[in-house]
């Protein structure tokens, strides 16, 4: 996000998860607030994402979203239906691993 600071733009971002396995940075960015914007947040992550390099999976965990993950611009969201289940989170990263492998992402 490009806040303005003394008069310029200055790029301020958090990173809430950064897990590496196998080679491959998982970045996850957490959110739980009501007045989340899903396509901004997705661009956020994304655009950390590319700091870890080529390898790196950017994520959305979302604490007020409920049912299956989605994705959106090739950026997995989920909630805690998906974190709070660890086969399914397992399945969740291997999933976005293995579409990155195949250039899918």
């Amino acid at each position: 996000m490009l806040n303005t600071l003394h008069g310029k733009d200055v790029f301020k971002s958090d990173i809430d998860v950064v897990a590496r396995f196998s080679g491959i940075y998982y970045v996850i960015s957490c959110k739980a607030g009501k007045n989340v914007r899903p396509k901004k947040t997705v661009a956020e992550v994304q655009a950390v994402a590319t700091l870890f390099g080529r390898f790196a999976i950017p994520l959305f965990a979302h604490l007020k979203y409920s049912g299956k993950p989605y994705e959106i611009d090739k950026t997995y969201v989920f909630g805690p239906e998906t974190f709070t289940d660890i086969k399914a989170m397992k399945a969740l990263l291997l999933e976005a691993a293995s579409k990155q492998k195949t250039g899918e992402v």
